[in-house]
């Protein structure tokens, strides 16, 4: 589950969490959870503000 999350930050990084989920046909506490993991493992990390920030994938 966690690859497509990267592709798709990847891909729409300055995409909101909700449209991802319709992508990948998940739930959106799903997505926050690998999100989360995502973040913790240091793969991925958010730069910038809530509303104007972006996705930045560390790999």
């Amino acid at each position: 589950m966690t690859t497509p999350i990267v592709n798709e930050l990847d891909d729409t990084s300055k995409r909101i969490i909700e449209i991802i989920t319709e992508k990948l046909n998940s739930t959106i506490d799903s997505v926050r959870h690998y999100i989360n993991k995502l973040k913790k493992q240091n793969i991925i990390k958010h730069e910038g503000s809530t509303k104007a920030g972006k996705w930045v994938v560390m790999q």
